[in-house]
């Protein structure tokens, strides 16, 4: 029920709101409002440069083929 952004190569378009989704998060930030945002654990890892845990966060985007792999 989360969303994840895709880590294939993007098009000039997706790069664009990738750019505005920034100055957005960047605004929210500032302004001291809170943004509903349901996004995986490592995307905000990734944001403020905490080390990733493949096996945590794996399990936490994809319960179902974690199990199964597992």
């Amino acid at each position: 029920g989360k969303y994840i952004l895709t880590p294939c190569p993007i098009t000039y378009a997706e790069e664009q709101l990738l750019n505005f989704f920034g100055q957005l998060l960047g605004i929210a930030i500032r302004a001291d409002v809170p943004l509903p945002l349901d996004l995986l654990g490592s995307f905000w890892k990734g944001l403020v440069g905490e080390a990733l845990d493949p096996e945590s966060d794996f399990r936490e985007a994809d319960l179902l083929t974690y199990n199964y792999i597992k």
